[in-house]
């Protein structure tokens, strides 16, 4: 099933973080009603993902175009009926339209953690929920000062699979997320200012490729107050 490895500022805002609590509580009750499931199968799942994501941070009322390129690892391992995981990797922003990073690219790291389970299954669909928080910091150094951004971004995903072909899955859904952070310049001018991005709903679409038994190429799009392009390439163990 698809993953999350999309593929990104201090607390989520309370909105936000009761709608994706909301959410994983509903697909815990969908899956935990059966006590039969093993705890001691647990394979593994590795992937390199490269993403490219648009969207727009708010400055008090100022919609700043932000661009943030990712490459990473996600690393998942399964505790039946969930795949939980871990992810990581560098970052690159670049803003426009914002005098303090204007001509920058400012450089730095991801880190999150994931969690998914199958609600529906069957030989040619598949249901699936999953959800996360991502955290990212990014930092450069411009005529002796420092600029510093960091945010958090709470995610839920509800995707729905179709298995075309023997190796061929296509899927679609929805996905859930906001940004909540803040910037942070250091030296000669010292300020804070928070930035954010109200919680909104986007449609994904997705294709994957699977090359042999355990090896997978999976590309990743989805658009609306931040659009995203991700590809994966990953094998299970």
């Amino acid at each position: 099933m698809p993953t999350a490895s999309s593929l990104t500022i201090v607390a989520a805002r309370p909105r936000a973080s009761l709608a994706l609590g909301g959410l994983a509580l509903l697909a815990t009750g969908v899956v935990g009603a059966d006590d039969a499931y093993p705890l001691t199968d647990r394979p593994y799942d590795f992937s390199l993902y490269l993403s490219r994501a648009e969207t727009d941070f708010d400055y008090a009322g100022q919609a700043v175009p932000t661009r943030i390129s990712r490459i990473g690892i996600h690393w998942r391992e399964r505790y039946a009926p969930f795949w939980i995981g871990l992810m990581g990797g560098y970052s690159y922003v670049t803003q426009t339209q914002h005098a303090p990073t204007a001509g920058l690219e400012l450089g730095g790291y991801h880190a999150g953690v994931s969690v998914e389970t199958e609600l529906y299954q069957t030989p040619t669909l598949g249901l699936s929920f999953d959800a996360g928080w991502l955290y990212e910091r990014v930092d450069e150094h411009s005529n002796g000062d420092e600029i510093e951004l960091a945010w958090r971004i709470p995610w839920a995903r509800l995707l729905a699979t179709w298995h075309v072909a023997p190796r061929v899955d296509v899927y679609g859904g929805v996905r859930y997320d906001a940004i909540d952070g803040e910037e942070r310049l250091h030296g000669a001018t010292r300020s804070t200012r928070d930035i954010e991005r109200d919680a909104d709903t986007a449609g994904i679409f997705g294709l994957e490729l699977r090359l042999d038994e355990n090896g997978y190429v999976r590309l990743e799009g989805y658009d609306s107050a931040t659009r995203s392009v991700t590809l994966s390439f990953g094998r299970r163990y």
